[in-house]
């Protein structure tokens, strides 16, 4: 059996977990990121009977909405829970810190364990939303 090199996710690896256990935040924050705005984006499209697919202006202006206030709808309708929405909601703060501020809220600046603390709370944040797209087209199929 030949070796799988030690910089590959393991077979049936989420990429999440492969980037967590290798401690790249950066790209782990950027991963985790992109998989939670197309789930909710998903989510979205999906409670208006609509695919989440291009070129479509309906799907394009819902999906252009800012990533809050789709976050709100959903727990307004009931898709996700009160603390779906505060799992999802703090990495998206602890997201916005890193990326669209200057100044201290830097991976550099942090200690060892809040940055583990934080790569955490990516992986999980972006396999609950995963889980929640999962959860609502399943119970749509019945």
């Amino acid at each position: 059996m030949t070796a799988q090199p030690e910089d590959t996710p393991k077979i049936g690896e989420f990429y999440v977990d492969f980037l967590r256990r290798r401690k790249r935040f950066h790209e782990l924050i950027l991963v985790a990121w992109s998989s939670i705005e197309f789930d909710i984006d998903r989510l979205v499209t999906h409670q208006f009977h609509m695919k989440c697919e291009y070129p479509n202006k309906k799907v394009q202006f819902l999906v252009s909405s800012p990533f809050g206030r789709k976050l709100d709808f959903l727990k307004k309708t009931g898709v996700i829970t009160s603390e779906e929405f505060s799992i999802i909601h703090q990495f998206q703060e602890h997201r916005n810190e890193f990326f669209h501020t200057f100044g201290t809220a830097r991976v550099e600046n942090q200690g060892a364990k809040e940055v583990e603390r934080i790569m955490d709370e990516m992986v999980n944040a972006s396999k609950l939303a995963y889980s929640i797209v999962s959860r609502e087209l399943q119970e749509n199929e019945n």
